[in-house]
């Protein structure tokens, strides 16, 4: 029997409105989970769960640059929040970009300076490990108050890590190695994993090689790290 040409049509639209039922909800939950995260759509901590889906432990990585950090933690890390922090657009698209054909679930982007952000967005407790790698180390000194390392910002790191959490820094720069150390080391809670006014080991410190520290190592240049260990209430 020949099938009715009406019959293949409706069954073509159905087929159709399916498929564009489909879609749509694909779009849903990518809009709902997309990678880069407005501003105005967090208000407070309690947004967050909403954000990623799920509530959680974060790992906070702060200037995010071109690097592939965020995958690593990522896939290391499956269970956590995985969050970046990056104030050019063209930098969070390129890594947008990337997060999303690496299908990395559990990771997304803020483009905001990070320590208003931290300040304002992140419950004390609630931050397993903070990344900060080769922050400019503005060496002019009528700059110096613009350098990411300082007393207040590093007060506030600490009191946003979970006891027994950690910062991760490393630098290029000698001189703003040993700033960096010096504020460290004075900052109450925190304990350095490598003894008091010792350098860590890169390869102890962090095993991911930033797109810049492969760079500057084939220079012969040294890379000077740091991790601090938060030991009680700040």
């Amino acid at each position: 029997m020949d099938e009715n040409p009406r019959d293949i049509t409706a069954c073509r639209s159905g087929a159709e409105r399916a498929a564009g039922a489909l879609l749509a909800a694909r779009d849903a939950i990518r809009g709902a989970a997309a990678i880069e995260v407005p501003l105005d759509a967090l208000r407070g901590p309690e947004d967050w769960p909403s954000v990623y889906g799920a509530a959680g432990l974060f790992h906070v990585e702060i200037g995010a640059g071109r690097d592939t950090l965020l995958l690593e933690l990522s896939r290391r890390f499956p269970d956590r929040l995985i969050l970046g922090f990056e104030c050019s657009r063209d930098r969070v698209e390129r890594l947008a970009r990337k997060i999303e054909r690496a299908g990395a679930a559990n990771v997304r982007l803020v483009r905001s300076e990070a320590l208003q952000c931290i300040a304002r967005l992140l419950p004390a407790e609630s931050v397993e490990s903070f990344y900060v790698l080769f922050p400019d180390p503005w060496p002019k000194k009528r700059h110096e108050d613009k350098r990411l390392v300082s007393s207040p910002s590093v007060r506030l790191l600490a009191s946003r890590l979970v006891p027994g959490g950690r910062i991760f820094l490393k630098t290029d720069d000698p001189d703003y190695s040993r700033r960096m150390l010096d504020v460290l080391e004075k900052t109450p809670f925190l304990r350095n994993e490598h003894g008091p006014g010792c350098f860590a080991p890169c390869e102890d410190a962090l095993s991911h090689e930033t797109l810049y520290e492969r760079k500057w190592r084939a220079q012969g240049r040294a890379i000077y790290a740091l991790v601090y260990v938060r030991t009680a209430e700040p």
